[in-house]
């Protein structure tokens, strides 16, 4: 949860044979805030972190199959 109250969801979705990260963040009230958006590489969101400084920290993890 950011200090301003809105809080981060990651994860992943399968698109075709990639494996693709997804965060999507939502205002307090629990709406989808449509003014975040990031471009991501194959993977997953494995861990989410808030800086002090308010910076969002994102760890991708891949598969190998």
């Amino acid at each position: 949860v950011q200090a301003d109250g809105k809080f981060l969801v990651g994860g992943y979705y399968v698109l075709g044979t990639e494996t693709r990260p997804v965060l999507a963040r939502y205002n307090a009230d629990g709406s989808l805030d449509t003014t975040f958006d990031l471009s991501w590489v194959n993977g997953f969101a494995e861990d989410i972190a808030i800086r002090p400084d308010g910076k969002i920290l994102v760890a991708i993890g891949f598969t190998s199959t």
